[in-house]
């Protein structure tokens, strides 16, 4: 979880214009690059008001306050593009791109890195690369820049350290923290004049070389397009319980669960499967338990123990080559249809039709527009196993066995991922608590 940047006060935050349109006309330039941002005006008290740029870098989870500098502020924000997948400011003067790093003291096997100076050969074009002191428009920035929410994916943009760099000049009750800073830092990529979409390409191999070369390099961070995905069901019974009547668990399954934890909705997905992959190889049917309960509880068994061992050998015949349908059977004995469907629901829109990944792979709809939870109960299950297993080889296997495609770690796949991700963690939690025995 990330630290949180401390709010303005009221010295700061006073109103330097009285009206929109003058913060509007101001910032003409910022706002006609950057579409997704808003302005508004926050109440703070009764006679304090500020306003405050939302969703920089089309980020929720940081704000920009206008109240204090605002001409300063301005002509940082006037030429910079902020993008939405980088930690970084982009000038458009110089069309450098200053990747954000850190104010904080480096450690020993990062030390040298800072003023390491390299060319980048990239589609015959020569970039010059380094790690150097942030810019005056990057401090002026970070001193602005505050959080809204917490815990953030994107780290607040890496904000923080410059935030309280710039802070603990005029701070005393920031001295113990001023300790810990040192000179501000970034990843510079001079002349980067490239489209978006051309630059994340560049930088995408640019990270492989960085890591290839010095396996502690620091990486540029490509953050996911948000997806138009609703999260996951949050209680499973509507609410928290007053009481939970708890037991051992197995501990390979907690194990993969508590992988899940922030990690892509790539590995995501294939840790809960492999929590329900794990206990379908464990798992034993219920035709099996009866076989075997039949033959134990047998009065004669002790009197022939070689007819005994070959029936219970023979009710286990076959089942080794049964893995998909061991594993959709676990899936009907342990997830009840209505957790799936409530999941579905909440993204029907998306389940409702082809998910093409980049990559290849293709999937048929999960669902049909007009799908009821009545319709999806005959069958649904099954369909849902087809499609978890598909979307897993592909993933773990480097290609779909039966279509030779693959799911690539995308931007545009991880947010489709996301969907499923869903799905699974909830078919898992269930395969947690009634999937096993101990």
């Amino acid at each position: 979880m990330g630290d949180i940047i401390d709010q303005p006060n009221e010295e700061e935050i006073l109103l330097p214009l009285s009206t929109m349109e003058d913060i509007e006309q101001n910032l003409q330039p910022f706002l006609e690059r950057h579409k997704q941002t808003k302005i508004v005006k926050h109440h703070v008290t009764d006679r304090v008001s500020v306003f405050r740029i939302e969703d920089p870098w089309n980020d929720p989870t940081l704000t920009i306050s206008l109240g204090f500098d605002f001409l300063g502020i301005v002509d940082v924000l006037n030429n910079v593009v902020l993008p939405e997948r980088l930690s970084a400011l982009w000038h458009q003067d110089t069309k450098d791109l200053e990747v954000i790093w850190t104010a904080y003291e480096l450690s020993d096997d990062q030390k040298e890195i800072s003023g390491r100076k390299f060319d980048f050969i990239f589609n015959r074009k020569t970039y010059i690369c380094e790690f150097g002191p942030a810019s005056e428009r990057l401090l002026k920035l970070a001193e602005c820049s505050y959080p809204k929410t917490n815990p953030s994916t994107t780290n607040f943009r890496n904000l923080q350290s410059f935030h309280y760099l710039s802070r603990s000049k005029d701070d005393d009750n920031t001295e113990d923290l001023a300790e810990s800073l040192n000179e501000p830092l970034c990843f510079w990529i001079r002349g980067a004049a490239l489209p978006e979409k051309n630059l994340i390409r560049m930088i995408e191999s640019l990270n492989f070389y960085l890591s290839y070369f010095d396996s502690k390099s620091p990486r540029v961070m490509i953050h996911d397009v948000e997806q138009d995905v609703h999260p996951q069901t949050r209680y499973r019974n509507g609410s928290f319980p007053s009481a939970i009547q708890g037991r051992s668990l197995d501990e390979n399954l907690t194990s993969f669960w508590d992988a899940t934890r922030n990690t892509s909705p790539m590995l995501k997905f294939i840790f809960y499967y492999r929590i329900m992959e794990y206990a379908a190889a464990h798992h034993v049917d219920a035709n099996i338990k009866h076989r075997l309960r039949n033959i134990l509880m047998s009065p004669a068994i002790g009197h022939d123990l070689g007819k005994a061992v070959e029936a219970v050998i023979a009710a286990f015949d076959g089942s080794k080559a049964e893995d998909v349908p061991r594993f959709n059977n676990l899936i009907s004995a342990c997830v009840k249809v209505e957790i799936i469907w409530r999941e579905i629901e909440a993204n029907k829109t998306i389940f409702s039709r082809a998910a093409r990944f980049d990559g290849g792979f293709t999937l048929p709809p999960l669902v049909f527009k007009e799908e009821t939870l009545e319709t999806f109960s005959s069958g649904g299950l099954v369909k849902f196993c087809d499609g978890i297993r598909k979307i897993r080889n592909a993933l773990v296997h480097g290609k779909d066995q039966a279509t030779a495609t693959v799911i690539t770690p995308t931007a545009k796949n991880m947010g489709m991922l996301s969907a499923w991700v869903n799905l699974v963690a909830a078919a898992a939690g269930e395969v947690v608590v009634y999937g096993t025995e101990t």
